[in-house]
């Protein structure tokens, strides 16, 4: 692993685990064994500026069809976030995001638009769902 290409600010730490990425990987650091690994199911998408709430990654993917998407390490599983079609919407234009997490829901951030400085938020609350068979988290 490059860690040179690796800042602080990009280490996610869910279920005892450290998970980062650089420019072309995702890696996970277990601290038990001492040892990266890579993650192809977290490489499918080239998450940034995502934050963990339970145990779970959330990110705002802008290149991927600019949805809330959420990675379960224990189910090694992406999904999207549902019920924030209209937010993440209003966000479609913006061309910085954020992600945070306050008292264990998801803040998102966007800035308003190019030409106003600004930035819009949105607390959400999270909740997940089983449903035949299939994991489902609604926003």
């Amino acid at each position: 692993m490059a860690e040179d290409n690796i800042s602080d600010e990009a280490i996610n730490l869910m279920a005892g685990k450290m998970y980062t990425r650089d420019a072309r990987n995702s890696f996970v650091y277990d601290p038990k064994e001492g040892k990266w690994e890579t993650d192809k199911r977290l490489n499918m998408f080239k998450w940034e500026g995502g934050c963990v709430v339970d145990d779970v990654l959330y990110y705002y993917d802008i290149r991927g069809g600019k949805v809330l998407r959420a990675y379960d390490p224990r189910k090694s599983s992406w999904v999207v976030v549902k019920g924030l079609e209209r937010l993440v919407a209003d966000g479609r234009f913006s061309e910085s995001y954020y992600t945070g997490s306050c008292d264990g829901k998801l803040v998102l951030f966007f800035s308003k638009d190019r030409m106003i400085k600004g930035i819009r938020s949105a607390q959400i609350s999270l909740e997940r769902r089983h449903h035949q068979g299939r994991s489902e988290i609604l926003g």
